[in-house]
C-alpha cells in the first residue's frame, strides 16, 4: 500500500482519475490476496480503510480541493499505511508483488 501512496504523492498534479485507478488496483489486489490466503482477513479489513480514503480523496479532487490539501491527505494516509504495515508485516509485499502484472 505504501507504494501506491508514494506513487500518488510523487505526482506533480494529482487527478481524480489517477487516484481512482490506484484505489481500484488496491481493491482488486487486496481481494485477491485475501482469497489466496496471502493476507489475513484482519489485514484486508485494515487496508480497506486506506482504499476507502483514496475513493474519498478522488471525490475531494472532483470538488476542487487544492493540491496542497490533497498532498496533506495523502501523507496522512501514508502514516496510516505505516501503522497498518507494522500490524500486518506481509501486507505491503502482498500488494506490491501484484504491481508488475
Amino acid at each position: 500500500m505504501r507504494a501506491s501512496l508514494n506513487r500518488l504523492i510523487a505526482e506533480a498534479h494529482i487527478d481524480a482519475v489517477t487516484v481512482r485507478a490506484e484505489a481500484e488496483f488496491l481493491c482488486n489486489t487486496l481481494d485477491e490476496a485475501r482469497s489466496k490466503g496471502e493476507i489475513s482477513n484482519d489485514a484486508f479489513l485494515d487496508a480497506g480503510v486506506v482504499h476507502g480514503a483514496l475513493d474519498n480523496l478522488a471525490t475531494h479532487i472532483d470538488l476542487g480541493v487544492s493540491q496542497k490539501e490533497i498532498q496533506q491527505m495523502l501523507r496522512e494516509q501514508l502514516s496510516r499505511a505505516d501503522r497498518i504495515a507494522e500490524k500486518h508485516p506481509t501486507l505491503d509485499e502482498a500488494v506490491d508483488s501484484k504491481r508488475s502484472r
